[in-house]
């Protein structure tokens, strides 16, 4: 099934996968809801590309969720969820849990996509990463019991 998805660099897209993080922010509004797939980009996250305090903080947060940096996933896509809502940073920025905030840039202007369903897939599939939204092929057998359900009974369009 062709799903609509959006391109992540790591390790933002596993902290999605893993529950961490469940609002991707963006400087774009989208009126977008659905499912939507979680993809990774190929871009590396490297020690030198962070601060170190920020790139240890990141690394102690993976591992203690199951995932240490060292096995991050580039080039696949991670999961499905549920993009039900596009807020403004600015009216959330006080409501969200630390935790939360830690995973994205909740700074003046942005907007917060909330992630809900999170489910993730069970294989690798490879992605070629896209700006914005772009379409990827996710078999109907990986869908998982929740997202099966929904596009049986229509209450998700399917991307075409």
């Amino acid at each position: 099934m062709k799903l609509r998805a959006i391109c992540l660099w790591q390790p933002w897209a596993t902290a999605i996968e893993l529950k961490l993080k469940p609002y991707e922010t963006r400087h774009w509004a989208t009126d977008y809801r659905g499912p939507i797939v979680i993809c990774s980009a190929k871009k590396p996250f490297r020690h030198q590309d962070y601060e170190p305090q920020f790139y240890q903080e990141v690394c102690r947060r993976l591992s203690k969720a199951g995932c240490p940096h060292y096995a991050l996933r580039y080039g696949k896509a991670h999961c499905i969820a549920t993009l039900t809502d596009c807020i403004p940073t600015e009216q959330i920025r006080g409501r969200i849990s630390q935790n939360h905030a830690f995973w994205g840039d909740f700074s003046y202007g942005r907007y917060a996509f909330k992630l809900e369903n999170i489910q993730r897939l069970p294989v690798e599939i490879d992605v070629v990463g896209r700006q914005k939204f772009f379409s990827v092929e996710i078999p109907d057998k990986y869908l998982g019991p929740y997202y099966a359900s929904q596009f049986e009974q229509g209450l998700f369009p399917v991307t075409t």
